[in-house]
Parts: structure tokens; C-alpha cells; sequence
């Protein structure tokens, strides 16, 4: 079992959505510990970062929490528009290069496993709460796929929630304001980083949850 696991990205990774229990990272967190009162889990979320900002961040704040997993979820930030008919914050070039850097950086630290974003309702996104920023469907699926090429490239482990959760009929309602998840969504993903771990790392999936 990894003794020190970094969970490093945005304000999902800070558990908004879910301020009672810190989010999927507080959750993980109370599992860790169960398994061993020793483990560490260091929660280096940033509400509102992008990847350009995180490289940085990466470089100099993950290596001093020695890791022996590192979790990304870099989250949709570089997809806002100002309008619906501006472009994204970063070209899909650019968001490519830095999720690369990343997950350089990041794998040279430990094993890493790349967390795609909460799936978007563009109903509410559109703009999102009362602010002028927009988030388009058609952008989020594309940044999302960059994401899992880039991993496939890299031979990172992916966890495609994006992907998998849209599918369903009442993804929306896993979402408090059409981007952030629910408290539902981050057991949701807590449970299936748990399961990811657990076959990463060769151990019981019934051990404390």
C-alpha cells in the first residue's frame, strides 16, 4: 500500500461540493488511515487553477510530501470561455503539452493515476452560476479526450469518470451547479478510486472503507 498518496488539481480535489466530508480526497483520506494510522494522504487542490498553473505547483510542492502515488485531477479550468462564442483559456495544443508536462513530472515522482473531470450540464453551465464564465459541452469532451490520449501515450493510468458517469440518464444530478459534484458524486469517486488502488497495489477491496 502506497504510505504517502498526493492528490493534486483544482476545487475538486478541495472537496468543493462536499464540505462536510472534504470531498472524494477527504474520503480517501479516512480510508488511508484506516488501513494504517501512519499513511499520509496530502490534499494539494487549488480552487480555480489551471494546468499551466499546476506544472509549477507540481514541481515544487509534490516532491516535498514524497509520494508513492501521485493522483492528478486538473478539472475544466482551462475550458472557460468568456462567452459562449469566445475560445477556451488554453488552445487544445497547449492544454495537451501542459497535461503532458504533468504527467512527466509526476510520474518521475510515483505512480500516477490521471482523474478525468466531473461530466458537465451545460444547462447550467451556460453561464455557470450567475458568473460570466462558460463552459461548454462540446469543449469538455474534447479537452477530456486529449486527456485520455495523453495517458494511453504516457502508459499512465486513467480513470475515466467523464466518460462513464455521462452515459447515464441522471448524470446531472450528480452535480450541485452543473460542474462541481455532489456529495453523492464524490463517494462515487471515491469508491472507484478505491477499487483503481486496490488493483494497482494488490490489496483487499473489502478492507475499511
Amino acid at each position: 500500500m502506497p504510505s504517502r498518496i498526493v492528490a493534486f488539481g483544482s476545487s475538486s480535489v478541495k472537496g468543493r461540493g462536499d464540505p462536510d466530508r472534504g470531498g472524494f480526497v477527504g474520503r480517501l483520506s479516512k480510508w488511508h488511515t484506516a488501513l494504517n494510522p501512519s499513511n499520509l494522504t496530502f490534499n494539494l487542490g487549488l480552487v480555480g487553477d489551471s494546468t499551466s498553473k499546476m506544472v509549477g505547483r507540481l514541481l515544487h510542492e509534490a516532491p516535498n510530501c514524497k509520494p508513492d502515488l501521485v493522483i492528478l485531477y486538473p478539472g475544466l479550468n482551462d475550458c472557460r470561455r468568456r462567452t459562449r462564442s469566445d475560445k477556451p483559456v488554453l488552445t487544445d495544443d497547449e492544454f495537451r503539452k501542459n497535461l503532458s508536462a504533468l504527467l512527466e513530472h509526476s510520474s518521475a515522482l510515483a505512480p500516477t493515476i490521471l482523474v478525468s473531470a466531473f461530466p458537465i450540464d451545460e444547462s447550467r453551465t451556460t453561464p455557470w452560476a450567475e458568473s460570466k464564465q462558460f463552459y461548454l459541452l462540446a469543449d469538455t469532451t474534447r479537452f477530456t479526450d486529449i486527456g485520455r490520449e495523453v495517458c494511453q501515450e504516457a502508459k499512465v493510468c486513467y480513470l475515466p469518470i467523464y466518460e462513464t458517469w455521462i452515459k447515464h440518464a441522471d448524470f446531472a444530478e450528480l452535480s450541485i451547479d452543473g460542474l462541481h459534484g455532489t456529495p453523492e458524486a464524490h463517494e462515487l469517486l471515491f469508491n472507484e478510486l478505491r477499487e483503481l488502488i486496490s488493483d494497482m497495489f494488490g490489496l483487499d477491496s473489502l478492507s475499511p472503507k
